[in-house]
């Protein structure tokens, strides 16, 4: 009876120790990353409102969007692509700080149609 109690109370603490492990949605949506690919974007679309800064160096793709975010407080910065044709960002409404899309040769297509609120704004 004693060794069943020892092995359920190493696996509860085994299984507590995981959970607290994982990255939790809020983690997730409060930290500064720094990206290229689609994927890097997608990591967070289920955040409603990121706290901390998004920047895009160099995406080596034609199109790039940011899904399910509707509020950064932090920066949004997408730079030095030649590749880069069109940048979506559907739900976004507000950055509360810099919003910078620069060093786009080939972009073609901008899509912030829900954003009301930036905090300062550069296109180069």
């Amino acid at each position: 009876m004693k060794v069943t109690s020892i092995i359920l109370a190493v696996s509860m603490a085994l299984a507590a120790q995981a959970q607290k492990n994982q990255a939790s949605p809020s983690d997730v949506c409060s930290t500064d990353i720094t990206g290229s690919g689609q994927g890097d974007l997608d990591a967070i679309k289920g955040c409603k409102t990121y706290k901390g800064t998004i920047t895009m160096e160099k995406p080596p793709v034609d199109q790039l969007t940011l899904e399910g975010v509707e509020s950064i407080q932090g920066n949004l910065i997408i730079r030095g692509s030649d590749t880069l044709t069109s940048f979506r960002a559907p739900q976004l409404k507000s950055v509360k700080g810099e919003l910078s899309i620069s060093q786009h040769t080939r972009l073609e297509r901008l899509d912030l149609g829900s954003l009301t609120e930036v905090q300062s704004l550069t296109f180069r």
